[in-house]
């Protein structure tokens, strides 16, 4: 994907280009979750490269609740606030 960040970061000429993915979640039981995934690229603080958030699915004016930002995806996801959505 980065081949497509510096083709991004070109055309728009660009400071600062982020990848985002973005996941629709259903919970056994809860409400469906949007989740968003971040990464900053190989050029960023690698201890803050990655970042996530969650929120509701099904509300428009629902908060995205993230976390701290961190080295690995693993980490960064760990960081949500996942209990707010229990």
């Amino acid at each position: 994907m980065d081949d497509i960040s510096e083709l991004v970061r070109t055309a728009a000429n660009a400071e600062e280009v982020w990848e985002e993915r973005r996941f629709r979640v259903y919970v056994d039981g809860g409400p469906s979750l949007i989740v968003v995934v971040s990464d900053q690229g190989p050029g960023a603080n690698p201890n803050l490269r990655y970042s996530a958030s969650a929120q509701f699915a099904d509300s428009a004016s629902s908060p995205a609740r993230g976390g701290n930002p961190d080295s690995t995806i693993h980490g960064a996801l760990s960081n949500v606030h996942w209990s707010e959505f229990s």
